[in-house]
């Protein structure tokens, strides 16, 4: 297949393509069944069928393996298992593992216990079957969302959305103890009898069962991307791709290979280990009794990896393979031909087919159905009077036909293909209350690669974690930024990924290491996105800061300057500060305990400050100055005003306590000048002020 450029794939929605599947004979298999994310492959025991991949499985996204089963997670959620058959339910080795539930819903992940599976349902839910005498198909029913789920041999391990892990289930050994001191995990697994966990640091915790040393974490292990368990062993991902393995190596199953170089996910059961490399070849290494570790030489590309007791699966990636399907095409008649548009067909120089499924009645004609593609018949009488379609058979009548490689590119050049069908004369679905009538293209895109290291974009996404898709539209980031897509902060990360709050097309991140945009609460978002509606930050005088950055001195959640602003506070001072906090601030302000600043009450006439020395004369009087009257005011002040006696007239006496003091320099009180003596100014400064003090 020649390879495609840029810029001419569309993303489009991929079902499944079943073939036909391989099986040899007897103990040891290899098998393959051909679909849309991949090819489920298995090989090792399949004594009870478990390598028997079934031909109508359809495209897989995860796989999974129980001791004796295997487990698919379909890509439309669907949970499919095989291995023990179908008699003998409820005994070994069939307990009903294989029975996944009719109401289960969608998934997003499974796992396999020995006996039972697992499930993870979209909406976080966790469902259980299969052998249940440890109650580990039990779910909790406080549990509460989920967003990981694992199978130790008789117990479950489940990881919730906010990080704490739960275990129910066989607890012989404390599998299921959680340690209270393990703090919030990113990752789980389960091993024979003990519980495996990933704390959010990368740090690997182990409980339970120890006889061989499976939960002593290597003290050198460093901070780790993936855990997973054996019988007795368990096994790390370090962040640098390495493989650690400690416990039971009775197998050689903690021999990690010199040469296995970095992987991307790891996987074990009972004797034997299983790596996931960055290039999507699968390795494993321990017991090998029924080849379970004999990787196919042509494997290929693998996504997803898990092993069971004798036998290893893995999800090979198979790239380009497209299966749109039309709606519902019923009603139809010979008046009444129906058309379907396949859109977002990708450039293929390989042909396509078109199936044909429809019931219908086939009235008095011996023809039924013709197709055209672009106005272009491709085949004609389809399902004759033989056929299952024309007398509303239980079973759908099915065609399929042949697009040479030539023709299928002329006429997909715009990326789309109509397809046309043409009932005979008196063909109907009138009648026929199953009726139906569908049509599925197949076909294999051209193979995209441009990063140029031979291996499809698409299985270069699904095999590494590192290599980024952040659109989803199985295109490299890393190529779509070489081909202009803008990266403006470098970060091999398209723009149109980054989180950008503000709508302006520019990441977030970029403006706020430009200093293009204020952070003030240095929590990585614009200020303008804290305050926007939904944005959880309130900004009461509209300025664009949030409220929490700005000076609030009386914590009561307010701006201190919108208070002041709104006069719900005072500033007398004004100082951008409330009253309130400047007198919290240094008690002095307020000497008289007023709630009010000191130089403010003297301002506004509620305090008197006779001597000018900023404080109101009863903090004076306080503080130790003389009031012999006992009336308030300081002596010094009511002295220098001419109550001489301090009787609170200005009088006689008065008058006679100033004349005997006349002439004299730097007399102890009558000086009402200040000039040092008793004179004439004096006297008519008294004189003056006859009568009551105010």
């Amino acid at each position: 297949m020649k390879s495609m450029p840029l810029g001419t794939r569309n993303a489009l929605t991929r079902t499944g393509l079943v073939a036909a599947f391989l099986a040899t004979a007897g103990v040891v298999a290899v098998e393959q069944s051909a679909q849309a994310d991949g090819i489920v492959r298995c090989w090792g025991m399949n004594t009870y069928g478990q390598c028997y991949t079934p031909a109508d499985l359809g495209a897989c996204s995860s796989v999974a393996a129980g001791y004796l089963h295997t487990i698919a997670l379909r890509s439309d959620g669907g949970v499919r298992c095989w291995g023990p058959g179908l008699t003998n339910t409820n005994s070994y080795p069939n307990y009903g593992q294989c029975d996944t539930p009719a109401d289960l819903g969608a998934c997003s992940s499974v796992a396999g216990g020995a006996y039972h599976t697992i499930a993870l349902q979209i909406d976080g839910g966790v469902r259980c079957w299969g052998y249940n005498g440890n109650g580990q198909c039990d779910t909790p029913a406080d549990l509460g969302a989920c967003s990981r789920v694992a199978g130790g041999y008789n117990h479950t391990i489940a990881l919730r959305s906010d990080g704490d892990v739960r275990c129910w289930g066989y607890n012989g050994y404390g599998a299921c103890y959680t340690p209270a001191d393990l703090g919030p995990c990113s990752s789980v697994a389960g091993g024979f009898l003990y519980t495996i966990a990933l704390r959010n640091d990368g740090g690997v915790r182990c409980w339970g069962y120890n006889g061989s040393g499976q939960c002593n974490t290597p003290a050198d292990l460093g901070p780790c991307s993936s855990v997973a368990g054996g019988g007795y062993h368990t096994i790390a991902l370090r962040n640098d791709g390495g493989v650690r393995c400690w416990g039971d190596n009775g197998n050689g199953q903690c021999d990690t290979p010199a040469d296995l170089g970095a992987c991307s996910r790891v996987a074990g059961n009972n004797l034997h280990t299983i790596a996931l490399r960055i290039d999507g070849s699968v390795r494993c290494w321990g017991w090998n009794y029924f080849g379970q570790c004999d990787t196919p030489a042509d494997l290929g590309v693998c996504s997803s990896i898990a092993g069971g007791y004798g036998h290893t699966i893995a999800l090979q990636c198979i790239a380009g393979v497209n299966a749109p399907v039309s709606p519902e095409l019923a009603p139809f008649s010979f008046a009444n031909p129906r058309s379907w548009t396949a859109t977002g067909i990708q450039t293929s120089s390989n042909g396509a087919t078109i199936t044909v499924n429809a019931r219908g009645n086939l009235g008095s004609t011996t023809k039924f159905l013709s197709l055209k593609i672009d106005g272009v018949t491709l085949a004609t009488n389809i399902f004759g009077s033989g056929s299952g379609a024309t007398n509303c058979a239980a079973a759908l009548s099915t065609a399929t036909f042949t697009i040479p490689p030539a023709q299928f590119l002329k006429l997909t050049t715009d990326g789309e293909l109509e397809v046309r069908i043409e009932p005979s004369l008196n063909a109907t679905s009138a009648g026929c209350s199953a009726a139906t009538l569908s049509v599925t293209l197949n076909y294999n895109r051209d193979i995209i690669d441009c990063d140029a290291n031979g291996l499809d974009d698409e299985c270069d996404v699904a095999t590494s974690p590192a290599t980024s898709d952040c659109n989803n539209n199985l295109l490299i980031d890393s190529c779509e930024i070489a081909q202009g897509a803008t990266d403006i902060n470098l970060n091999g990360r398209l723009d149109a990924c980054e989180i950008d709050c503000n709508g302006n097309s520019l990441p977030d991140t970029y403006e706020l290491a430009n200093n293009l945009v204020p952070d003030c609460n240095s929590n990585a978002r614009p200020d303008s996105c804290d305050v926007a509606v939904g944005g959880g930050s309130t900004d009461v005088d509209r300025n664009g800061i949030p409220d929490e950055c700005k000076t609030d001195c009386n914590n009561n959640d307010l701006p201190d300057a919108w208070e002041i602003s709104q006069n719900m506070v005072q500033d007398c001072n004004q100082n951008a500060i409330p009253d309130s906090c400047d007198i919290a601030t240094n008690p002095a302000f307020d000497c008289n305990n007023s709630g009010s600043i000191d130089a403010c009450d003297i301002a506004a006439g509620t305090a008197i400050d006779c001597n000018l020395n900023g404080k109101p004369d009863s903090c004076d009087i306080t503080a130790g100055a003389e009031d012999e009257n006992q009336n308030g005011k300081l002596d010094s002040c009511e002295l220098l005003y001419g109550d001489l006696n301090l009787d609170g007239n200005i009088d006689g006496a008065d008058l006679g306590g100033l004349l005997a003091l006349w002439g004299i320099t730097n007399p102890p009180y009558g000086d009402l000048d200040g000039n040092q003596r008793i004179d004439g100014a004096d006297l008519g400064r008294l004189l003056s002020r006859w009568g009551v003090v105010n």
